[in-house]
């Protein structure tokens, strides 16, 4: 009896590691490159790193819980910024970044049109989504440079080709380079201008993040949405704190009297930062984590050896 009561006791324990390991990996999550475009056509976000973990409970890490994970993290009035709902055709995006148009939006993922918000993601995808600025004829564009993000020296030129989306007879997306489309660095106009071939040469000086786009309003009819390429620019970034003041306390003494004198001393601390290039993984299911599955294991088999040692001292 004594036995069977030592066995059971061990899986039991057992199981409830092994319930805590799998909520653990529920709650990791993943980490998506997001980028957003206003109803200006600005770019509110671009390729921001955010954790997405799943903020509907639904089970699965889709394009729904990236938005709503985002706007929690970026958006001023958190995640009621977005708004995702039932319509004719299953879910669909109602409100983004705080504008809700009906349904005059757009999102792609890794520069591919997404089928809709549930749509799965992964960890390491590019989720870009904007706010059609033109509601009527929808000539807004979807754009994108053939570079994600680059880490590159301070004044390396490197060459990136703008395509924008179009559709063919059967409403088929198909790209096409973009021609004449004036470049943006940092936010700020520059002179240079896209080729024939969609291809411009482009030259980071910034340390850090450096946030290449375009411009191609034609006219009403003919328009880009922003594209966004990174270019990291290795180096140190130095960024001033609030001096901090200490008094130091020291004694002059002269004859026949003593002077104390105190001396303020200024200590300015600088922080360098540092851009660093990280691999993305890439995986169609959250991280479980290595740390907690040694964790689990070492509790099941200790477990295990201590039902059996209760074992034996019954035995004997």
């Amino acid at each position: 009896m004594k036995r069977s009561m030592a066995i059971t006791a061990a899986a039991l324990l057992a199981c409830t590691f092994m319930g805590a390991l799998s909520a653990n990996a529920e709650g990791d999550g993943i980490k998506v490159n997001v980028t957003i475009a206003d109803a200006e056509g600005n770019l509110v976000l671009s390729q921001e790193s955010i954790d997405v973990t799943d903020y509907d409970k639904d089970g699965t890490l889709t394009v729904a819980d990236a938005l709503y994970c985002t706007h929690a993290d970026k958006f001023s009035g958190g995640a009621d910024g977005v708004r995702i709902g039932q319509g004719t055709y299953g879910l669909e995006l109602q409100k983004l970044w705080g504008v809700d148009n009906g349904i005059n939006y757009g999102f792609y993922v890794n520069n591919k049109m997404s089928n809709g918000v549930s749509d799965p993601i992964e960890d390491g995808s590019y989720l870009n989504a904007f706010i059609f600025r033109d509601t009527k004829t929808f000539a807004d564009k979807y754009s994108y440079f053939d570079t994600y993000t680059e880490d590159v020296e301070a004044g390396e030129e490197k060459e990136l080709t703008l395509y924008r989306i179009v559709f063919d007879e059967n409403y088929a997306p198909v790209p096409e380079t973009v021609s004449g489309a004036k470049i943006t660095v940092n936010g700020e106009e520059t002179d240079l201008v896209t080729d024939a071939e969609g291809k411009v040469k482009v030259k980071a000086e910034k340390s850090g993040k450096n946030v290449i786009s375009a411009l191609y309003d034609v006219s009403d009819t003919v328009k880009i949405v922003p594209p966004a390429a990174v270019l990291n620019v290795a180096g140190s970034e130095t960024e001033a704190e609030e001096p901090t003041t200490e008094a130091v306390e020291t004694t002059t003494t002269e004859a026949p009297a003593t002077t104390t004198t105190t001396t303020t001393v200024t200590t300015t601390t600088t922080k360098a930062a540092t851009t660093t290039k990280a691999a993305a993984s890439k995986s169609g299911s959250p991280k479980t984590g290595d740390a907690g599955t040694g964790a689990a294991v070492a509790v099941i088999g200790a477990s295990v050896v201590c039902a059996f040692a209760l074992r034996r001292r019954h035995e004997d």
